[in-house]
Parts: structure tokens; C-alpha cells; sequence
């Protein structure tokens, strides 16, 4: 579902282009997505839907036309007892349970029990009391999920760059305190540069008074070596 709505020419949808759609609906889709969970979103004042993999099975052939368009087209053998639903949680807030009956795919008259949650979440409206307090929840979630990625792909990096450096130093170190010393020498460097490059992002608040050129960040980062009597080449 995820590479089919980014294929959808959302354009000629009352959405518009996903470029354009709004933080609190692009989050939603997010956490929609992956879920094991049926998962519906109806959007915005057509109650446009979007769906994941586990509800696409639900709505048997309607899929994939049913995904980008309003509510009313794909759903319309249940729009009397649907669409009450929908706009009493666009117009109220409230979450709203329901047991619909809903005849099968194939067009037969053999019904099945369907039981529905609906949330205002689930709709890009500002007149819903909870709505808004709903999505920014979800926005707030999405925000932390990308920082913890990023601190995770950063704690990688530092770790194996440190590894790399204690690699580098042990060959070259007769003692442990040269060894320490060597290893020291070198994360010292390696802030220094990052100093040059970004200023007062290691909690110094010095101003820089010249600019920093690659030949002054390359002399600072290869200053440890210059004693390295290891006879090897940097």
C-alpha cells in the first residue's frame, strides 16, 4: 500500500499532491501503514480514504479504486448507516463505535458483522473538540520515532569511528600510557576540527574570528600524527 499511494497521482484527489498534505495527515499514514491492524483514514470534508495492506482484503474488488476517492463512491451500499457516523465525529469529537452490516464483495446479499471505531483522529477537520490535541499527539510521536532513529544512526558512527581511532593507536603505542595518551591526542583532534566546522556546538561560545579553510580542518585532524613513529604514511 505504501508503494501504491506514493504511485496514486494524488492530484486529481480532493488531497492534492502528498507534497501538500498536511504534517498531522502525513503521521497518520505513517503509523497506518505498517500496522497488522484493518486501518481506514477518511480525510478532510469528501472523506477521502486511504487504507493499509490488512483492511485492503476488506473491501475485496473495490481495491485499488477505492484508495484516493471519496468515501460516498466506494462505500455506497453502506452510506446510510456510514455516513451519520462520519459526520457526527467530524461535527462532535467524539469517538463513536458501531456495528455495521455490510453485504460481501462479489455483490451477493449474505451480510457479515462489521464492528468500527471512529475516531476524530482519523479526519482533517479543526471543529472536532479533540481532534487537533489527537493528531498533534501523533505528529509529537512521529517526531520522537525520526530523533531516536537518528541518535541511534549517530551512536553507530561515533562508536565506530572511536573504534577505528583505538585501532590506530594501539598499534603504534609501546605502553598503556602511550597508548592513552596517543588515543587522547586524537579524539582531542577530532573536536577541534568539529569546532572549525561548527562553532560553539561543543558548548564554547567563543567567536570564530577567521574563516576556517580545508587546509586548516585537514592540518588539525593529521596533527596527532605528525609523532607517530609507526613509519607509516598519512
Amino acid at each position: 500500500m505504501g508503494a501504491l499511494i506514493r504511485s496514486l497521482d494524488w492530484s486529481k484527489s480532493g488531497l492534492g499532491p502528498i507534497s501538500a498534505w498536511p504534517t498531522p495527515l502525513k503521521a497518520a499514514v505513517r503509523l497506518m501503514l505498517p500496522a497488522k491492524a484493518q486501518i481506514v483514514i477518511f480525510w478532510g470534508p469528501e472523506l477521502v480514504a486511504l487504507y493499509n495492506d490488512a483492511y485492503a482484503p476488506t473491501i475485496g474488488d473495490k481495491h485499488p479504486r477505492a484508495l484516493g476517492r471519496p468515501a460516498r463512491e466506494s462505500w455506497t451500499e453502506l452510506w446510510d448507516d456510514l455516513e451519520p457516523l462520519l459526520r457526527r465525529v467530524l461535527e462532535t469529537g467524539e469517538t463513536v463505535f458501531a456495528n455495521i452490516d455490510r453485504s460481501t464483495s462479489n455483490g451477493t446479499a449474505t451480510p457479515r458483522a462489521c464492528t468500527s471505531t471512529f475516531l476524530t483522529l482519523l479526519f482533517g477537520t479543526r471543529r472536532a473538540r479533540w481532534g487537533r490535541p489527537l493528531t498533534e499527539r501523533v505528529v509529537a510521536q512521529e517526531r520522537q520515532r525520526l530523533l531516536l532513529r537518528e541518535t541511534n544512526h549517530r551512536l553507530k558512527n561515533l562508536f565506530a569511528m572511536v573504534d577505528a581511532l583505538i585501532g590506530l593507536s594501539v598499534r603504534s603505542a609501546r605502553t598503556p600510557q602511550e597508548f592513552a595518551q596517543s588515543l587522547r591526542g586524537r579524539l582531542a583532534a577530532l573536536l577541534r576540527a568539529k569546532e572549525l566546522v561548527r562553532p560553539g556546538t561543543s558548548g564554547t561560545e567563543h567567536a570564530v574570528s577567521e574563516i576556517t579553510t580545508v587546509e586548516a580542518l585537514v592540518r588539525t585532524i593529521l596533527q596527532p600524527y605528525d609523532n607517530d613513529t609507526s613509519g607509516r604514511t598519512y
